[in-house]
């Protein structure tokens, strides 16, 4: 990874003068092909990268458009215009793995659950209801292999299959889904047999390892409360 670094001795409060990237934009694939580069590779860690970004670190670059991106010598990727970030707190980066968890295994019960923690809500939803409308969104994927997924338009359409339901869903996974979505087309433009849920398995199993470490198992704040047991 690569980001520009910051000429702080020609920098004011007003003016950000940054080191200037060359390398080449990701969609441009006869000049990746020119310089020896792998589109497929490109993709992987493309992915990989904001995956990281948005299960390990919560907090992301929320506009990944080819114009913001350059991908340099030895595959690496330089990211350009930090002007749109998002930040997803640890409860919700969890709730979100278990999201596409259950997406992976198809598991509407699961996926229900999931979406559920994941939202707040003055008052619980009839769960038949909720499920019932997950289920048969999808049955529109049943039965097509993972790799066919495209796992932001995938998010979009339960979130908004919860907020249908009077749930409300952090306010900054749309933006989430909006940069998943984006990058899915360039990643597909970069390798067409690109497996978006493949990709997200280690850091969903990353997640689930992460909560069962044995300081996580009991937690307290200042005044000695339990915040977090298992």
């Amino acid at each position: 990874v690569r980001v520009p670094r910051v000429h702080r001795e020609s920098s004011t409060v007003r003016v950000l003068t940054l080191e200037r990237l060359g390398g080449l934009k990701p969609d441009d694939l006869a000049a990746l092909e020119r310089g020896g580069l792998d589109p497929r590779i490109v993709a992987e860690r493309l992915f990989a990268q904001y995956l990281s970004m948005i299960f390990v670190h919560g907090f992301f670059h929320a506009d990944p458009h080819p114009g913001n991106l350059r991908v340099l010598p030895g595959h690496v990727i330089g990211y350009l215009d930090f002007g749109m970030m998002g930040r997803l707190g640890r409860a919700t980066r969890e709730s979100l793995a278990e999201v596409v968890l259950a997406i992976a295994q198809r598991d509407e019960g699961a996926l229900s659950a999931a979406l559920l923690s994941l939202a707040d809500f003055d008052e619980e939803p009839e769960r038949r209801a909720f499920e019932a409308d997950v289920a048969e969104l999808m049955d529109q994927y049943a039965y097509r292999p993972l790799s066919e997924l495209r796992l932001g338009r995938l998010l979009e359409q339960l979130f908004s299959t919860s907020t249908s339901h009077r749930l409300r869903i952090p306010p900054e996974l749309f933006l989430m889904v909006k940069a998943v979505t984006e990058l899915e087309c360039l990643t597909r433009l970069l390798d067409p047999a690109f497996d978006a849920v493949a990709a997200a398995a280690p850091f969903i199993r990353w997640v689930h390892e992460e909560r069962l470490k044995p300081g996580r198992l009991l937690e307290v704040d200042p005044s000695g409360k339990i915040v977090h047991e298992i």
